[in-house]
């Protein structure tokens, strides 16, 4: 997946076995981040997650 995506990004979505039933995977340049919120993953974008 990483190798083909070039400058680009990608966000894959996959069964689990977790509570939601999925997971995120994401790569690529500036790519969104997978934030857990509570039980709840959440996409964040880039910086986002940073202290201010």
């Amino acid at each position: 997946m990483v190798t083909r995506i070039g400058e680009g990004q990608v966000i894959l979505v996959e069964p689990a076995a977790n509570e939601q039933g999925w997971a995120v995977r994401a790569a690529g340049r500036d790519r969104w981040q997978s934030v857990d919120f509570d039980g709840l993953t959440l996409s964040a974008p880039p910086n986002a997650t940073e202290s201010k």
